[in-house]
């Protein structure tokens, strides 16, 4: 039997690894033990449940939860999730550590948040660490709302630039109060902070773990930290290569020269590294402008404020961000707007198509181009919202798009009127005939 510290609030059952057990916060002094302290930056309305796992290495990640909880207390910044500790059966015993929570409404933590469902709208950290012996040790898991939705695999966890890290515990970086922040990490995993050595050793005065931000203080003296500092530079990131899936690293405001971020609004500007294949540059060689202890952006167009041609596609339609250069389409997958490369929409209504038409060499269009049926805003069926500037329907495009408040003809394809509806959008019907 495994217990809590918190029983009444928990669902609890047995745990068949044999090598472990939860134990009560009132045990020995000097008890073999690990206690994980669980906190997250996810407010407590939005945490649907947490289910705990755990076991010897190999066997945490498709096993059954030992406890789920709908505990959560919050705080100013930081919300607690709840404490848990763990003791060895075996001498030799290294703890499994995995927390998931879900911060979708609607799912259900226990058989929602598993690795075979990919861990979609649900948060994940892991941890892996040895006993000492007759030492009782702490270690801190954040559950950072930047992760959500980022799947790792059962040897690392998620960081707090969303980034997946090796998860093993460092116990040579463990206080004198037995608190163990910092991870075992990986050849290349960790952020360079020290001077020169973006172009040198990737690794040389690196921030790891929870430390993930490089400060830059009085004197220029770099140090790793957990968060940006008020008084000096700060950076989470070089370029997009150091966050997680699906973000950017983007030029903050204020001391903060870059961070991860879910999404690019107008006015940033993504960071870039001189040759890196995937860059935001229109021109990789752009890449030269100094954006503050080494960091570089872009020379040309970089991220534009306005997206294409100085207008750009709204974000979703209705919001003042807008979509251009080299993320041209806006995809709203699982709620969050983005502009991304490829995969959402090019357009909402054929009028959005203008930007994408042949330009005089004034730079203007000429009258009438629509009218001509150039191009059209064609919705897709087979990824909905995925709609693209055509000059005719696809089986994958069918339908155009219109908005007769915007074009007066709503401009719709020749035989055609802004009559019809789409998936609620207003669409383009056959003319009615006499």
């Amino acid at each position: 039997m495994f217990y809590s510290r918190r029983m009444q609030k928990h669902s609890m059952r047995p745990f068949l690894a044999g090598l472990l057990f939860f134990v009560f916060t009132g045990s020995c002094k000097n008890a073999t033990q690990v206690t994980f302290d669980i906190t997250t930056d996810v407010p407590c309305s939005d945490v649907g449940g947490t289910s705990i796992t755990v076991g010897i290495e190999g066997q945490t990640e498709r096993a059954e939860p030992v406890t789920v909880t709908t505990s959560c207390t919050a705080g100013n910044t930081v919300a607690a999730i709840g404490t848990y500790a763990v003791a060895p059966k075996s001498k030799d015993a290294v703890a499994s550590f995995k927390v998931a929570v879900a911060v979708t409404p609607g799912l259900n933590v226990e058989t929602d948040c598993t690795a075979s469902k990919k861990y979609a709208g649900c948060i994940v950290a892991r941890r892996r660490i040895s006993f000492v012996p007759t030492r009782g040790l702490t270690v801190p898991v954040q559950i950072f709302l930047i992760c959500k939705d980022v799947q790792c695999d059962e040897n690392s966890t998620c960081n707090r630039a969303g980034k997946c890290v090796s998860s093993p515990t460092d116990l040579a970086q463990c206080d004198a109060q037995g608190v163990c922040r910092a991870l075992t990490t990986a050849a290349g995993e960790g952020l360079p902070c020290a001077p020169g050595s973006f172009n040198g050793n990737a690794d040389a005065g690196a921030c790891v773990g929870d430390d993930g931000w490089c400060v830059e203080g009085a004197g220029g003296i770099r140090t790793c930290s957990a968060d940006p500092s008020p008084n000096g530079l700060s950076y989470q990131c070089r370029d997009s290569r150091d966050c997680g899936p699906n973000l950017f690293c983007v030029q903050g405001a204020g001391n903060i020269l870059g961070r991860c971020s879910p999404t690019r609004l107008p006015g940033d500007h993504e960071l870039c590294t001189l040759g890196q294949p995937m860059t935001p540059c229109t021109n990789p060689l752009d890449c030269e402008v100094d954006a503050g202890l080494g960091l570089l952006t872009c020379s040309s167009t970089g991220v534009p404020d306005a997206g294409v041609n100085g207008t750009g596609l709204h974000c979703p339609r209705e919001s003042a961000m807008r979509c251009g250069g080299e993320t041209p389409y806006c995809s709203e997958y699982g709620g969050v707007p983005q502009c991304v490369a490829d995969g959402g929409a090019q357009c909402w209504y054929s009028g959005d198509c203008a930007m994408y038409l042949p330009k005089r060499p004034d730079g203007g269009i000429d009258a009438g181009t629509f009218d001509a049926g150039t191009l059209y805003c064609f919705a897709g069926t087979n990824a909905p919202f995925a709609n693209l500037c055509a000059p005719a329907a696809t089986a994958g495009n069918p339908v155009a798009l219109c908005d007769p408040t915007v074009t007066p003809n709503g401009d719709c394809p020749l035989g055609t009127i802004c009559d019809g509806t789409f998936y609620g959008k207003k669409a383009c019907a056959a003319c009615p005939t006499d």
